[in-house]
């Protein structure tokens, strides 16, 4: 005779499937993802790296060179030819920092993707949603790459241009104004034309429009975190090439997917506050506790 199996009692753990569990907020929604998620951060900023490596190569090649250059020669250079050949140097390696910057947008369409349903509380598979980030996203990302490089670069220049070529209080003057204009507003306008585009279908000048509105209306946050990116600026202080670099990769590694997540529920804040309650209301904070 075939003996009767025993049927086993298997329970739902209904606490993991209950909505009322979830952070009623973004900023809650922060310290959750940073709780429970932590290896998927570190995994992405892994990813980060790789796609940062080109720049870093550039970068410390560049600035060897001109190093290498300059204190082989520098005797023999007139005062005209030493700024000749710094305004040379930095108009080309502005322009390749370009294509480095336009690859590292590459990397940050992946993981935008796995951020973005980490917010929206999505199951994640990291490999096809990061391949399918880049996948369905690259065109965007390869145009905001080359958008952010080409505008630091021109500030870059016109920054040695002024230094090397102007004379009186103005040269500071400009100087900053360069720098702010870039930093303040160039640069939190780039990144929202990304957020923007990999939320909705809009047109150019949809996408123009709303990228300036959120900009300047929200130009506080804005200026936090594109002083960060700033800050960055003042590691090159150090003067050690082998010290800057392991800096940057650390700071790639662990704080680089922790910024991307931060923008992104920041911006998600935003767009569920002024489109999407009244638009779009089956994303509206998604993610999120329902009845909040």
């Amino acid at each position: 005779m075939a003996r009767k199996s025993k049927k086993v009692e298997i329970k739902l753990n209904k606490k993991d499937f209950d909505a009322s569990t979830l952070p009623t907020t973004r900023k809650a929604q922060f310290k959750d993802i940073l709780t429970h998620e932590f290896k998927t951060l570190l995994l992405l900023g892994m990813w980060l790296v790789i796609f940062f490596i080109p720049f870093l190569l550039v970068e410390s090649f560049s600035n060897m060179f001109m190093y290498t250059y300059l204190e082989q020669n520098i005797v023999s250079m007139t005062e005209e030819e030493t700024k000749s050949f710094e305004l040379l140097f930095t108009l080309v390696k502005e322009s390749s920092l370009v294509f480095t910057f336009m690859i590292f947008s590459i990397g940050v369409a992946g993981c935008l993707r796995i951020i973005r349903n980490l917010v929206y509380g999505e199951v994640i598979f990291f490999k096809n949603d990061f391949i399918l980030g880049i996948k369905k996203y690259w065109k965007l990302a390869l145009l905001c790459g080359f958008l952010f490089g080409l505008f630091k670069g021109a500030t870059n220049i016109l920054v040695t241009l002024v230094r090397n070529y102007g004379s009186g209080d103005y040269l500071y003057l400009f100087s900053g104004f360069t720098l702010g204009f870039f930093y303040i507003l160039i640069v939190p306008f780039i990144f929202f034309i990304i957020s923007l585009l990999m939320t909705y279908e809009l047109t150019f000048a949809q996408t123009i429009n709303a990228s300036i509105r959120f900009t300047f209306s929200n130009l506080l946050v804005s200026l936090a975190f594109s002083g960060v990116l700033f800050a960055l600026m003042f590691i090159w202080y150090i003067n050690i090439l082998l010290i800057i670099n392991i800096i940057l990769l650390v700071l790639m590694l662990f704080i680089g997917p922790i910024y991307i997540l931060l923008w992104h529920l920041y911006v998600t804040s935003k767009f569920d506050k002024y489109i999407n309650e009244k638009q779009f209301p089956t994303i509206y904070k998604k993610g999120l506790a329902k009845g909040e």
